[in-house]
């Protein structure tokens, strides 16, 4: 007996798992021969003039791939992917591509090829992972199944189906434990895997990864861009993966599944460069709508490159890191001759890295920089870190008592902000943006790490939703900084 979830959306995908185990796949004298006719046959012939049904290939006898009641033969980029794996025997790939192109149609075809063409995978196993919700898993089984609408008939539930011997099953990558264990892996796919929450992503690649040493299968990892803080985003920067990186973008697709039409109406939504141009931009949030980012940013731009000028006030936001979180320090210059109300112009940002600093360290950078901007230089820092400020305070020769009850002191250089207190994190999250609603706040586009965490930024009641906003830390610093100058 299978173990019973928790979960009533996995029931389906237990369901008959006993029946089918007992008659995998179907089994008569006209199914057998109806298998037969794929044995030895090429994947696909690369003849783009053939259309209809034909024998010369297995892509050509069960039919092209449709869109819009459209036939399309298989394109180069395609060919690319095919080659990599049959060709140049790459075993793992990472797969960045644009939406649409059809990466996925590609593989379900390239699975029940492999399975039907020989007996090579027979008695083995499959495994296509895809988003939490079962009905992905029961999609992509059901494309599979329709392949052979014509041909076969299939007595297997909705995560499974049975080609020649091989199990072919989909596993929604919340229950990548059902996956652990199995015996005789030939192949996994990871589909959409940017799109698996963060911590589903490490198990599923945990999970994919540790069948290299029992059975060796193929591993590709296949997606369209997400957050560029999550695991998919990571493998692109790495510099000894295992992985074979390939890129798509829409141009691959261009005047081939792609319109110029098409692509020039796309172009006039903000999520175009993430969807279609490979760019790792996450989810938009509800905090900064995309139209009062771009007027941050068109300002921003204006008059770049900047040269300081250490007669204005400089405020500067620091927020602290901790585990995995960043320290970054953003440093503002404001000038009120600019604009209708004065603006605040964002001229530095500092990022720690992932390696933790001390609060020396911390210190002496602070201390750089208040070198750099001149004695109006007001630094408004994370107060939750008692340790981290009484060593800065020490650093600019300020009291390390009684700064928990001050209110601002312009005879001191460093501001500690409790963010628990009063609601001060809403209060930060809400003066920023009044500040760009006002045409107040400038960016230049040369900070794009803040500018992607605005961008992804979720909210309710003005609380900020870090789990779900990339690059938090660079927001949690420019709220800080924006705090020197408050909207009465």
């Amino acid at each position: 007996m299978q173990k019973k979830l928790q979960f009533e959306d996995a029931v389906d995908y237990y369901l008959g798992i006993q029946a089918e185990d007992a008659n995998e796949g179907p089994g008569s004298d006209e199914t057998k021969n109806n298998l037969e006719q794929f044995r030895n046959k090429p994947f696909y012939c690369w003849r783009t003039e053939i259309t209809g049904l034909h024998d010369c290939c297995f892509n050509h006898m069960i039919g092209m791939p449709q869109k819009d009641d459209k036939e399309y033969p298989l394109f180069d980029y395609q060919k690319i992917i095919f080659e990599d794996i049959e060709v140049h025997g790459h075993k793992y790939l990472w797969i960045l591509k644009a939406t649409g192109l059809g990466i996925t149609e590609f593989f379900l075809r390239y699975i029940a090829w492999k399975c039907l063409s020989s007996d090579i995978w027979k008695g083995c196993k499959v495994c296509i992972v895809t988003g939490p919700r079962i009905d992905l898993s029961i999609t992509l089984i059901d494309r599979m199944k329709k392949l052979f609408t014509d041909i076969l008939k299939f007595t297997t539930n909705q995560t499974v189906i049975v080609l020649n011997g091989c199990r072919v099953e989909a596993f929604p990558s919340h229950h990548m434990d059902t996956m652990r264990g199995l015996k005789d892996i030939k192949f996994i796919l990871l589909d959409e895997a940017g799109f698996f929450p963060i911590n589903q992503q490490e198990e599923s690649r945990k999970v994919s990864e540790r069948y290299i040493a029992k059975s060796n299968p193929n591993i590709v990892m296949v997606s369209t861009p997400g957050r560029p803080d999550d695991v998919f985003a990571k493998i692109n920067e790495e510099k000894d993966s295992i992985y074979h990186k390939l890129k798509f973008d829409y141009k691959w697709g261009l005047n081939k599944i792609f319109t110029e039409e098409e692509i020039q109406e796309n172009m006039k939504s903000h999520s175009f460069e993430q969807e279609y141009n490979l760019m790792f931009l996450g989810n938009v949030g509800n905090v900064f709508p995309p139209n009062l980012i771009e007027s941050c940013l068109r300002i921003g731009d204006e008059q770049w490159p900047y040269h300081p000028n250490q007669q204005t006030f400089h405020p500067v936001g620091v927020d602290f890191g901790f585990n995995i979180s960043k320290t970054v320090i953003c440093v503002g210059e404001w000038d009120g001759s600019l604009g209708r109300y004065g603006r605040l112009r964002i001229v530095k940002m500092v990022d720690f890295g992932t390696e933790p600093p001390t609060p020396e360290q911390v210190a002496d950078k602070m201390f750089d920089i208040y070198r750099e901007f001149g004695t109006n230089t007001h630094f408004f820092i994370d107060g939750s870190n008692r340790g981290s400020v009484n060593q800065i305070k020490k650093k600019f020769n300020e009291p390390i008592v009684g700064w928990e009850k001050e209110e601002f002191n312009k005879r001191w250089r460093i501001h500690p902000i409790a963010f628990g207190v009063h609601q001060m994190h809403k209060n930060l999250l809400s003066n920023m943006h009044d500040l760009c609603t006002k045409g107040m706040l400038a960016i230049p586009r040369i900070y794009d790490k803040l500018v992607i965490s605005m961008r992804t930024a979720v909210m309710q009641d003005w609380d900020l939703k870090k789990e779900e906003t990339v690059n938090n830390d660079y927001l949690d610093a420019a709220r800080l900084m924006c705090y020197g100058i408050q909207i009465k």
